[in-house]
């Protein structure tokens, strides 16, 4: 039987299942959990991954992992992850959890992508070099001659865009040799996370990144084109987040909503900022704070309501099988935002 908890009279979460992870929500939804569309991988009980059914949130498979990840990636067929405690990089047979192939790796390896049969490895702090390996076996393909420091790489196709984040560099490479195959400068620092990522994806040519001073900068990586793109959200350094159809930036007192195509200003919402996810619901948006809050968002911008959901919450995110997921304090949920 689902749950429903409401935040105003016309607007209710209907959840369909809540799973306990048995340890802080953050550290799954921070790094710690991927999905493919049958499978939500997440991090359970301090040392287990978990395989998920997102229709009902029973177990699949649970099989043994490790302390906090470092990054989970899932990519086709596979899950690959690299445990805080444990210097490998391990991969996994999505559909069975049947342990595939390990790599060992330096002490301090962290970020993960997988683009064009490759995993991609390292870079996390300056730490270690980038290390590749092929997905299917593990076998290595190559590593940089020297640590290398860059925000948390993301897929542009079958190839891999890096970033710098004190020099603002910007590097496209091809995963299955290093070979570059675009560079070219941001003019400022950029936002460095641990766990976020610092891009966000406009459409299949344009991705965004988010500047030190605040700025969104927009990245063509095609043609190694940068430029400003908004600074509505400048004074808060933090990722954009596309959703909607509208380019989401937190800003010192709340979101501001942008067209994608003109950086025009849409919509400002005063609101609390520390933000944990956005979703598009039937009525507009619910953003999610790290206090416990969900606020209801109309389609011009008004707020509609407000819920505490939980003493804490840690990620919002859209499921294309699940609906809508919610990472509170040492739970996940899954259901629908609805009006």
């Amino acid at each position: 039987m689902g749950l429903s908890f409401w935040f105003a009279p016309e607007v209710i979460f209907e959840a369909r299942w809540r799973r306990q992870l048995h340890q802080h929500g953050g550290s799954s939804a921070t790094g710690g959990w991927a999905a493919g569309r049958d499978l939500i991988v997440v991090h359970e009980r301090s040392t287990r991954l978990v395989g998920v059914d997102p229709r009902d949130g029973t177990t699949v498979w649970d099989v043994p992992f490790g302390t906090w990840p470092r990054a989970v990636v899932v990519s086709g067929d596979w899950c690959v992850g690299i445990a805080q405690n444990i210097a490998q990089l391990v991969c996994f047979d999505l559909s069975s959890g049947q342990r595939v192939w390990s790599a060992d790796l330096p002490g301090f390896t962290g970020h993960l992508v997988c683009a064009g049969g490759v995993v991609l490895a390292g870079g996390w702090r300056g730490y270690t070099p980038l290390m590749a390996f092929d997905l299917r076996d593990g076998a290595p393909l190559w590593h940089s001659p020297r640590p290398v420091t860059t925000v948390a790489p993301v897929a542009v196709g079958e190839q891999v865009l890096l970033a710098d984040p004190t020099t603002g560099d910007l590097r496209l490479i091809d995963p299955r040799d290093g070979n570059p195959v675009n560079a070219w400068p941001v003019p400022e620092p950029l936002v460095g996370d641990d766990s976020r990522t610092a891009f966000a994806t406009l459409d299949a040519g344009r991705l965004l990144i988010a500047g030190a001073s605040g700025a969104q900068w927009q990245i063509d990586p095609a043609t190694s084109g940068a430029r400003r793109f908004s600074t509505a959200g400048a004074g808060l350094p933090r990722a954009a987040l596309v959703v909607g159809g509208l380019v989401w930036l937190p800003a010192a007192d709340g979101l501001v909503a942008v067209d994608p195509d003109t950086g025009g200003v849409r919509h400002r919402v005063r609101l609390d900022n520390r933000l944990v996810g956005l979703v598009e619901t039937d009525f507009g948006f619910v953003a999610a704070h790290r206090t416990g809050v969900l606020t209801g968002i109309d389609h011009e911008g008004k707020i509609r309501g407000r819920l505490v959901i939980d003493r804490q919450t840690a990620g919002l995110y859209q499921h294309e099988t699940a609906g809508t997921l919610l990472f509170g304090k040492g739970t996940l949920s899954a259901g629908t935002l609805h009006g």
